[in-house]
């Protein structure tokens, strides 16, 4: 019966660590930042033109 109880004891705190090491950042400035990269990465971008002589208007 013992054994059980470490076993589970052993899991549980396995599992902690492993939580722990793995969360993501958190706090208001980390959301923040973290909008502002997805947002950036879903702006259109400025065309530019495949000939260096032509510059769009």
């Amino acid at each position: 019966m013992i054994y059980l109880v470490f076993i589970a004891v052993a899991i549980i705190v396995g599992v902690t660590i492993v939580v722990i090491r793995h969360r993501g950042p958190s706090g208001l400035h980390h959301g923040i930042n973290d909008f502002e990269k997805r947002r950036e990465a879903l702006a259109p971008r400025p065309k530019t033109s495949l000939f260096r002589h032509h510059k769009d208007k």
